[in-house]
C-alpha cells in the first residue's frame, strides 16, 4: 500500500479524545505526502481539515507545511514570508536539522522570486548542517552494512539485497 492509504488507515484508527495530538501529526503527515506526490489540491485539502496544534514544535511543522504549500500553488511571495516566519520558529525551538532544510526551501523559493542573492545566503548558511547530517547518515548505513555483511549467514538474501541497491542509488 502507498504511503497516503497507510496515513489514511492509520488516521481512521486514532481516537481523537485519547490521542488528539498523535491524530493531528498522522493527518499533517498525509497532506505532506499528498505534497510529495505532486496532489497539490488534495493536500490543501487535508490541511485545511488538520486543526492547527497546540502544542509549539507540531504546530511550527504545521506552519512549515502551510509554506510549502502555498509555493506549490504558485504563490512564492507568500510562502517565502511563511519560510521566514517558521525559521525564526525553528530557531528559537532549536531544531537543527530542521531549520538547514527549512533553509534550503526558502533559497528555492527566493529564487523563483528572483532574489538570487539571498538565495545563495541563505542556502550557504545551511548547507554545512545537511551535508553533516548527511555524512552522519551515510556513516550509519555503512556501519550498519558492515554489521549485516558479518552476519549474512543468518539472514535472507532480501534485506541485505534491498540495503546494498539503496548504498548503491545514494552513491554510497
Amino acid at each position: 500500500s502507498s504511503v497516503p492509504e497507510a496515513l489514511e488507515l492509520a488516521l481512521d484508527a486514532l481516537d481523537e479524545n485519547r490521542e488528539p495530538n498523535l491524530r493531528i501529526l498522522v493527518a499533517k503527515n498525509l497532506a505532506a505526502a499528498y505534497l510529495d506526490l505532486g496532489q497539490v489540491s488534495r493536500a490543501r485539502s487535508q490541511y485545511q481539515a488538520v486543526p492547527e496544534p497546540g502544542e509549539p514544535i507540531l504546530a511550527t511543522h504545521y506552519r512549515w507545511l502551510g509554506a510549502r504549500l502555498l509555493r506549490a500553488e504558485g504563490r512564492p511571495n507568500w510562502a517565502a514570508t511563511a519560510f521566514r516566519e517558521v525559521l525564526k520558529e525553528l530557531e528559537e525551538q532549536g531544531s537543527p536539522i530542521a531549520l538547514a532544510a527549512c533553509r534550503l526551501e526558502l533559497a528555492a523559493t527566493l529564487v523563483e522570486i528572483d532574489c538570487r542573492e539571498e538565495a545563495l545566503c541563505v542556502a550557504a548558511d545551511a548547507l554545512p548542517q545537511m551535508l553533516q547530517t548527511q555524512r552522519y547518515a551515510l556513516q550509519s548505513e555503512v556501519l550498519l552494512l558492515q554489521a549485516l555483511t558479518r552476519s549474512a549467514e543468518n539472514l535472507s538474501p532480501g534485506p541485505l539485497d534491498q540495503l546494498a541497491s539503496h548504498l548503491r542509488k545514494i552513491g554510497a
